[in-house]
């Protein structure tokens, strides 16, 4: 599984009461910015940062090699007032803090780490929209 298909699949499978209102999780890709900025619901959408990074762990003889695979996930979240958007991303933070040693546990991920939380809005919409928008970095480890 990818990491964007892994963040999506555990931001669905949150219990509803990780989150103080229901919101809707997409694929950046699948939805058109004129739609992410008309939908008066809020919303998370989900797409990768970089690409994987692929490193190799250690060289066994006769065995093959052992290699991480990081990556990045960005999470936007769009909502009509600021409180709702700031509120809404310390949740989603709270809430993937506890896949920070998932070790394979809930997750196909060694973890999920948030790298950063950030207000968006100006930097991010290229039409005047009345969203605000936090963005959130995650970064994923696996071993393959």
């Amino acid at each position: 599984m990818n990491p964007t298909d892994a963040i999506i699949n555990t931001l669905e499978d949150a219990p509803e009461s990780a989150f103080s209102e229901p919101l809707e999780i997409y694929r950046h890709d699948e939805v058109a910015p004129k739609n992410r900025e008309n939908n008066p619901t809020p919303s998370a959408y989900v797409f990768e940062s970089t690409g994987l990074e692929i490193n190799r762990l250690g060289i066994t003889p006769g065995e093959p090699d052992s290699q991480t695979q990081d990556g990045g996930v960005f999470i936007r979240i769009y909502a009509l007032t600021e409180d709702t958007a700031k509120t809404l991303s310390a949740e989603v933070f709270a809430y993937f803090k506890q896949f920070l040693d998932d070790n394979y546990t809930e997750t196909d991920f060694l973890n999920f780490e948030i790298s950063s939380i950030s207000d968006a809005r100006a930097s991010r919409i290229s039409r005047q929209t009345r969203h605000y928008v936090f963005e959130i970095e995650v970064q994923t480890e696996r071993l393959d």
